[in-house]
């Protein structure tokens, strides 16, 4: 529960991935919760599981390889856990958010369902931001252009992948 403490400000766009406790355990868990989570609204999507698990699979690693690419920038290999922990918790906190609306959407598709899903789409986008502006120390112009690269090569990136494969 420490550590879920430790995160959780992050989503609130306070404090610094760089900066947070390395546990591989609590990373082994965010990975997990977010392999269930993503697998099941994959699952939901595109009704063929291979499809989903290895879409899923494959934005893990283009995630990691992103933050990876990041932290080689940077020169800071070493927070790769912390880094990558606070990508993934933060993910987790905003799909967990997600994933209630996108049941409300697609049951009843009520105006108010859709202008709540942009919101929180916008939300993820900023807290992405600001965990790739935390650990560059960029501007918000380059951080904002680097979430953009990191969302279309880890969701568009892993399905043009299996596509290019299958």
């Amino acid at each position: 529960m420490e550590h879920f403490k430790a995160y959780l400000p992050l989503c609130w766009f306070i404090g610094n991935p760089l900066e947070q406790p390395r546990s591989i355990r609590f990373f082994q868990y965010n990975l997990l919760y977010y392999l269930l989570i993503e697998l099941f609204i994959q699952i939901n999507i595109t009704d063929d599981p291979f499809e989903a698990i290895f879409e899923v699979l494959l934005e893990v690693a283009l995630s990691f390889a992103f933050i990876s690419a990041l932290l080689l920038h940077k020169k800071a290999m070493p927070c790769f856990i912390a880094t990558s922990t606070s990508f993934i918790f933060c993910e987790n906190i905003q799909a967990s958010l997600i994933l209630p609306n996108l049941v409300w959407l697609l049951s009843t598709s009520d105006v108010v369902s859709y202008y709540f899903m942009a919101i929180l789409v916008f939300y993820s986008v900023c807290m992405i931001t600001y965990l790739i502006k935390q650990v560059l120390y960029a501007p918000l112009t380059p951080a904002l252009v680097l979430t953009l690269v990191y969302l279309t090569l880890t969701y568009l990136g892993s399905y043009v992948f299996y596509n290019a494969l299958f």
